[in-house]
């Protein structure tokens, strides 16, 4: 692979998909090795392998771990070539992953992706991450669903003492908020509030990561736009009123639209109206707080 497509930031090291601006990372830490989001394309799942495999060649033993920030097809069809690691993820995920493995195949004959039929196959989840939060080989991981049920978040400290903050598909560059689970995001973005400030890096599943001011900046967007939303529908505004608002960011304007139009869809399903106004204020929050530290 091009060498463009690997970022080395110290013991973080990331390699960017040539499709969906996938992100993969590998963490080394003082005592494990990370995985996080195996890759997507054949090509890169075996190049991340590869540096892996490096890193296991000079690294003194220690725990080897795969961390999955939610059961997303793109984010789960690597797992398989890292059968010697121990795979974390949340709880929900044990529920989608199997109609996750079903989508990926079929994506893959869409494409005429050619790789291993194990990469369909279910595989073990040696530790979940359910209500609270789990503490694993000096990192600890939290529950952050929202734009899925099964996300999770990680608190990491590498090697060299960079604090890291793995927070999958929340506060990309590229594309903001795509909510599907509105129960529990409120919950999600006041964790990534209290994680941001300590962090060195905010890594993402889509796009560069971040250093801490501008992962604040995206952070406050992000809350701004869902408190936004949460406060209209308090407010009574009708579901037409609130559909003409402004998306939030998206990789094109088309993308974008469609993620305002499933946001709005599932707060109205989703979240009745005497519910919203306590979760706005609590986003709006988070938007004030991030505001303040960018």
């Amino acid at each position: 692979m091009t060498p463009d497509r690997w970022q080395h930031l110290g013991s973080l090291h990331l390699r960017h998909s040539e499709v969906y601006a996938l992100v993969s990372a590998v963490v080394v830490s003082r005592r494990a090795l990370w995985v996080v989001d195996p890759g997507f394309l054949p090509a890169e799942v075996d190049d991340i392998r590869l540096q892996v495999n490096r890193l296991l060649s000079r690294l003194a033993p220690r725990a080897r771990y795969l961390l999955l920030t939610h059961a997303d097809f793109d984010h789960i069809v690597g797992v398989h070539a890292f059968s010697d690691f121990q795979v974390i993820a949340a709880q929900a995920a044990v529920r989608r992953l199997p109609g996750r493995l079903v989508r990926a195949q079929a994506v893959d004959g869409e494409l005429l992706v050619s790789r291993p039929q194990a990469a369909y196959e279910p595989f073990p989840i040696a530790r979940l991450v359910a209500q609270s939060s789990l503490d694993i080989a000096g990192a600890t991981l939290y529950p952050g669903a929202g734009h899925t049920t099964d996300g999770v978040l990680a608190d990491l400290t590498a090697s060299d003492g960079q604090r890291l903050v793995v927070a999958g598909d929340y506060l990309s560059a590229l594309e903001g908020p795509h909510i599907g689970h509105w129960a529990s995001v409120t919950a999600t973005f006041e964790t990534l509030a209290r994680l941001l400030g300590s962090t060195d890096w905010l890594v993402v599943g889509h796009g560069a990561a971040a250093d801490q001011p501008d992962a604040w900046r995206r952070l406050g967007t992000d809350a701004g736009y869902l408190a936004d939303l949460l406060r209209k529908r308090a407010d009574g505004w009708p579901r037409d009123h609130v559909l003409a608002g402004p998306p939030p960011l998206g990789p094109t304007p088309v993308e974008a639209a469609r993620y305002h139009r499933d946001n709005v869809h599932s707060l109205f399903r989703t979240v009745p109206q005497q519910a919203a106004r306590a979760l706005a204020e609590r986003m709006t929050g988070v938007a004030e707080v991030s505001r303040r530290r960018s």
